[in-house]
C-alpha cells in the first residue's frame, strides 16, 4: 500500500498492486500486451503493435506516457503522451506535453512515478486499484490500473502504456 506521510490520515489514497486485473478491459489489454512479448521471444512491444482500434471501448481509459531516460544521476522524466476522454476527465483537462510534476504537483505525482518507476524496473505489466483524492476538496475516486512498458526497439523502455477504470458511485465511467 502507498501512503503519503505528509497528508493527514483522512486524506490518504488507499491504494494495492493488483497481480490480476479485475476489469474485463484492463484484463484485455493485459493479455494483448502479453501475447505480444511471447510472440517477440521475449522483446517488448512497440506502441504501433498495439492493437488499439479493436479495443474501441478501452481508447477512453487509456494514458500514454513517454519516458525520458535520465543523465547521470538523476531520474526518468515522465511526459504525458495522450489521454483518453475519462483520463481527461479525471485529471482535469488534456495535459499532452507535460510532465507529471506540471500536472499533479510533486506531493501527488509520487504515487504516478513509483508506479512507472516498477513498470520500469520490472519490465512488464504493474497494476495498482484503490482509492485516491487527486485534489484538495474533492471526492474519493475508486480505480483500477493497469501500466505497462513499451519499446520501439524492443529493448529500452522509452514509453508506458497505461490504462484505468474510475467507479463514482459505484458505476464505471467512460
Amino acid at each position: 500500500m502507498l501512503t503519503l506521510i505528509e497528508t493527514p490520515p483522512q486524506r490518504r489514497p488507499d491504494i494495492r498492486e493488483c497481480a490480476e486485473p479485475q476489469d474485463l478491459l484492463l484484463r484485455a489489454l493485459k493479455t494483448h500486451w502479453q501475447d505480444l512479448v511471447a510472440a517477440g521471444s521475449g522483446r517488448l512491444p512497440a506502441l504501433d503493435a498495439i492493437r488499439l482500434a479493436a479495443m474501441p471501448q478501452l481508447l477512453p481509459h487509456l494514458l500514454l506516457v513517454d519516458v525520458e531516460p535520465p543523465a547521470p544521476e538523476t531520474v526518468p522524466v515522465y511526459r504525458i503522451g495522450r489521454l483518453g476522454s475519462a483520463q481527461r476527465v479525471m485529471y482535469g483537462g488534456d495535459f499532452a506535453g507535460c510532465t507529471l510534476e506540471e500536472v499533479l504537483g510533486d506531493d501527488r505525482a509520487w504515487m504516478m512515478r513509483h508506479a512507472f518507476d516498477e513498470v520500469r524496473r520490472r519490465r512488464g505489466p504493474v497494476g495498482y486499484a484503490g482509492r485516491v483524492a487527486w485534489w484538495p476538496g474533492k471526492s474519493w475516486i475508486t480505480f483500477e490500473s493497469i501500466q505497462m512498458p513499451l519499446a520501439g526497439d524492443g529493448t529500452r523502455i522509452d514509453m508506458i502504456l497505461g490504462a484505468a477504470v474510475f467507479i463514482h458511485g459505484g458505476r464505471k465511467r467512460g
